[in-house]
């Protein structure tokens, strides 16, 4: 086995484009982050992107952007050892490594190794898949999309988003909010005039909406509207042709769990996340 690294998201497409679309929905977070970056990357992410190649077929892909970790798609622990020698030489300044339990698992320990120092879990996610929305209660107020005017409670909102899960805010939070906002892919639930819940979407791949993130504050939990707003966003996203939807939880919430499973999300995968002690 052996490694092709770039830094271009484009060349990267061209060589593990196929295996990505191959399972859309457990390459979901690589695939829409690559096909978002199709036009060019932020400044200061400094992208690394992996394709592990067994002969000429690819078996497994990974990619970091700082100041996130090294995540990865589901791969043999074969594959696992053939990325952590090959690529550590230019990636070991990664903040940690994420990806499917049965990956990340070993990686973080050969990882680790080459580091000196221990890697620790920071963060346990779940992957659902929707095909279909379930019939979910709805509370007072309704939805609509954000316009220029949301845009500052938009990067708030993401920080605040970020905050909340324990995770690193991106190096710009305002970075993609006009274009979510121009694409139709960010939405508000509203109650007496005032934005009470907010859900963001990203670009359709291979059939494969991700839904996210999700946020409410913390005042207004409690009162159903991210599960109405993910329902019926979910659906949108169905009607105008998604085949599915994904959507990442956190372990740790088991309410925003519960939630999702009442609109029909399914699990599909577990996801941990791995930062130095």
């Amino acid at each position: 086995m052996r490694c092709e690294t770039t830094s271009d998201p484009n060349a990267f497409w061209e060589l593990a484009g196929e295996f990505l679309l191959s399972d859309p929905v457990r390459h979901n977070m690589i695939t829409t982050n690559v096909w978002s970056r199709r036009g060019g990357v932020r400044e200061g992410e400094e992208p690394l992107f992996v394709a592990v190649l067994d002969g000429d077929e690819v078996v497994g892909a990974g990619m970091r952007t700082k100041p996130f970790p090294l995540t990865t798609t589901p791969m043999s622990e074969q594959a696992v050892a053939t990325l952590v020698e090959e690529v550590w030489p230019v990636a070991g300044d990664s903040s940690g490594v994420a990806g499917p339990v049965e990956t990340v698992r070993p990686l973080a320990e050969r990882w680790s190794a080459k580091a000196g120092k221990e890697l620790v879990v920071t963060s346990r996610q779940r992957l659902h898949r929707l095909d279909e929305v379930a019939p979910v209660p709805s509370p007072p107020g309704t939805w609509r999309h954000a316009t220029k005017d949301d845009r500052e409670l938009l990067v708030e909102w993401n920080v605040a988003f970020h905050e909340d899960v324990g995770m690193r805010p991106p190096l710009d939070p305002a970075h993609g909010i006009d274009a979510k906002i121009e694409a139709g892919h960010a939405f508000f639930w509203e109650d007496g005039g005032e934005h009470v819940s907010h859900v963001a979407t990203h670009e359709p791949v291979a059939g494969v909406s991700r839904v996210g993130p999700v946020y409410t504050p913390t005042e207004r939990r409690g009162r159903g509207y991210a599960t109405a707003l993910t329902a019926v966003v979910s659906q949108l996203l169905l009607d105008n042709g998604s085949m599915a939807c994904s959507l990442y939880t956190d372990l740790a919430n088991p309410t925003s769990n519960k939630i999702y499973a009442a609109i029909g999300y399914i699990p599909v995968l577990d996801v941990e996340v791995y930062t130095y002690a």
